[in-house]
């Protein structure tokens, strides 16, 4: 079987697996393997293998890229329990996690280890024979929650057991850092191993060590071989060669020597990981990995199946022409049931519009008698206005003060006829939506009596249409009735809204001094508590003792007590004291000024106001000499504003109309496209029926 391109979304290659475990879980030869895939993408979690022999310096490098010798570094074998190397935020919360053959575990702090070696090496102690991995928890920036860096035991380890652990973490890793002499480059056996890789689809990052000892051109060399090499292995994979110092590495980190670091290039090597890690390449590499090993299944089930099938090729063929003209029958079948249903949703009539005109006649009328009502107690304000006429200023006022009144009475008989109006366009919703479903319900009683050859469920699709509703409309606005009195004093409602503003930037101002105020007294004494910490705590007295005696018979003898250090300490702790409470009086003094000023700003403009208050009244005398004349024109004011009102609400009326047709249209669209699916669904469902007989 030709490989197709990999798969490198989780779920499409988990959803193949899945589907050849339902097909071959139960095989003997099959079923296991394939269990082993979907356990490795179910709890998938990806590594990058350190891997090199026993003579290359792994563990020399991985103290470089971790910045401290906590691995064991010796000429001969050393690595024999499989160390896998995690990120954690600080070292503060670094610790080992001993994971044994048992699956029992135990956590350390590496703050109380005092050599890791022990439980990971070939000369520890008895515990690495119990002991099946060692998570180390260390801040490396290259890794995070979901990449781990391991420390495998050589490529060519002396141990069986060792060997085994190498082949099986190799088999998991998503990438290689594949180390060799930079002396001397990789030897014969390296070039099959990383060709095993590369076949495998991990990424692999050749690494060679110690160079240090050799010239650039001799280095350039040793690539050049490298490279020269691996050309006939590549299959198009990139393979990056990098050059390190491990030595030099970790001496420069240790020191913070920064020269030293980049002389070793460690830091090309860490960018390279880094970038691996940041563009998640490694989540990539992880299922390439476990797809390859899939499609590898997939490939030997399909050739014996190949051969298992040749005999029943003829009945298959003849199976399939069966299946294929009854499926054509059944989906003309329910393409039937589709047309028809469609003839129906289309061919529905809704009474909206005889509804709509009902329920408008209705406020109409209402508004006929509030006009009524309105002119009436015009009627009766205009006769009181004339029995004011002669009236003193005085009178004028209270007058005023009656024609406000009336004012908010004509108001209020419009108000109450916009909440009649709220009530009947609640009426005329409800009476609206019962529409809806009576029809929604004699759409569903007439597919019920199509005549058709499907076996089709309508109870199921009864249930969502009743699931489906209309998006209410909320009859809420208030409905302007009548407005009052506006003066065009343009100078007067600029001078208003500018003393406002500068009332507001006022206020702001002054929050923020005070803000500054604090935060300048906060910082004065944050800083004394520094330097009370700082000093310490205070001493406790020394005890004082003399010498009595001579040779044998020497003793001491106490004498008191030395108190000393805590006068000194108490005269410290005063002029810490002094010194910021005269800080705190200055930062008192400085603001006191500023809120001086403040209250300057203040006064100029309340004096503002009282330029303001005078000119508020002389508007009001202003709108007392329109009163009279709005009063004559009571019959336009009436008229007009009745006018308005009713093209006011015969817009809002009109909006609700508008509103629920428009929710009518878009409630037969959900229905149509719900009846559609619902029926293509159905059309599936037989067909999967036929297709598994």
């Amino acid at each position: 079987m030709k490989q197709e391109q990999p798969v490198l979304e989780k779920s499409q290659l988990l959803l193949k697996v899945n589907q050849s475990l339902s097909l071959y879980g139960d095989d003997l030869f099959w079923g296991d393997d394939l269990a082993l895939i979907q356990s490795r993408l179910l709890a998938i979690e990806s590594s990058i293998a350190v891997v090199g022999q026993f003579s290359v310096g792994k563990s020399a490098l991985l103290n470089a890229l971790l910045g401290e010798e906590i691995l064991s570094n010796r000429v001969v074998e050393s690595t024999k329990v499989l160390t896998r190397i995690r990120h954690c935020a600080t070292q503060e919360e670094a610790k080992i996690r001993l994971t044994k053959h048992d699956g029992s575990q135990e956590t350390i702090k590496m703050a109380h280890i005092d050599d890791l070696q022990k439980y990971t090496t070939f000369q520890g102690e008895d515990i690495t024979n119990e002991l099946q991995y060692v998570d180390l928890y260390w801040p490396v920036q290259f890794l995070n929650q979901d990449l781990v860096l391991v420390d495998t035991p050589g490529a060519n380890s002396l141990t069986a057991s060792a060997f085994q652990t190498t082949r099986e973490q190799l088999k998991t890793s998503s990438a290689i850092i594949y180390l060799f002499l930079g002396t001397k480059g990789l030897d014969a056996a390296d070039y099959p191993l990383i060709q095993e890789f590369i076949r495998q689809r991990k990424k692999v990052f050749l690494v060679g060590t110690h160079i240090d000892q050799v010239t650039t051109d001799q280095w350039q060399e040793v690539v050049s071989d490298v490279q020269a090499k691996l050309n006939p292995l590549r299959q198009g994979e990139v393979i990056d060669i990098i050059g390190v110092s491990s030595k030099d590495a970790l001496r420069g980190k240790q020191q913070e020597d920064t020269s030293l670091v980049t002389s070793s290039n460690i830091s090309s090597l860490e960018a390279m990981l880094h970038n691996y890690m940041k563009n998640k390449e490694y989540e990539q590499a992880e299922l390439r990995s476990v797809e390859h090993d899939y499609l590898q299944i997939v490939d030997e089930i399909e050739a014996q199946e190949t051969e298992e099938k040749s005999n029943e090729q003829v009945k298959i063929q003849e199976r399939q022409r069966r299946l294929e003209r009854l499926i054509v029958l059944t989906e003309l079948d329910y393409d039937k049931v589709e047309q028809e249903g469609l003839v129906l949703i289309k061919g529905r009539k809704h009474g909206l519009k005889p509804l709509g005109i009902t329920y408008e006649n209705e406020w109409k009328q209402e508004g006929a008698t509030v006009l009524k009502t309105v002119q009436q107690k015009y009627m009766t304000f205009a006769e009181a206005l004339k029995e004011s006429m002669s009236a003193s200023y005085t009178q004028i006022d209270g007058l005023k003060e009656r024609y406000v009144r009336h004012l908010n009475d004509v108001e209020q008989s419009y108000h109450l006829w916009h909440q009649d109006m709220e009530r009947l366009a609640g009426r005329f919703i409800v009476s609206f939506e019962k529409n809806v479903q009576q029809g929604d319900q004699s759409f569903f009683e007439s597919l019920q009596q199509l005549g058709t050859n499907v076996d089709i469920q309508w109870d199921d699709f009864e249930r969502i249409i009743k699931g489906m509703s209309l998006t209410p409309y909320r009859v809420d606005k208030a409905f302007e009735v009548f407005e009052e009195y506006k003066t065009e004093n343009a100078d007067y409602v600029s001078f208003e809204k500018e003393v406002e503003q500068k009332n507001m930037d006022l206020r702001h101002a002054e929050q923020e001094l005070q803000l500054q105020r604090k935060a300048a007294k906060q910082e004065v004494d944050s800083q004394k508590k520094t330097k009370e910490q700082e000093l310490g705590v205070k001493p406790e007295p020394r005890e004082r003792y003399r010498e009595k005696g001579i040779l044998f018979w020497k003793k001491k003898e106490f004498i008191g007590y030395d108190y000393s250090n805590q006068e000194r300490w108490d005269e410290k702790f005063q002029t810490i004291h002094d010194t910021y409470q005269k800080k705190k009086q200055h930062v008192e003094e400085e603001f006191k000024g500023k809120f001086v000023e403040f209250e300057h700003n203040k006064q100029a403009l309340e004096e503002e106001y009282e330029v303001l208050e005078d000119m508020k009244q002389a508007h009001a005398q202003e709108l007392m000499m329109a009163l009279y004349d709005t009063v004559l024109n009571q019959s336009n004011i009436v008229k007009e504003g009745h006018s308005r009102k009713i093209k006011e609400m015969q817009s809002e009326w009109d909006e609700l109309l508008d509103f629920q047709h428009e929710q009518f249209d878009e409630h037969m669209q959900r229905i149509e496209e719900a009846f559609r699916q619902f029926v293509r669904k159905s059309k599936e469902m037989a067909i999967q029926k036929i297709k598994v007989l």
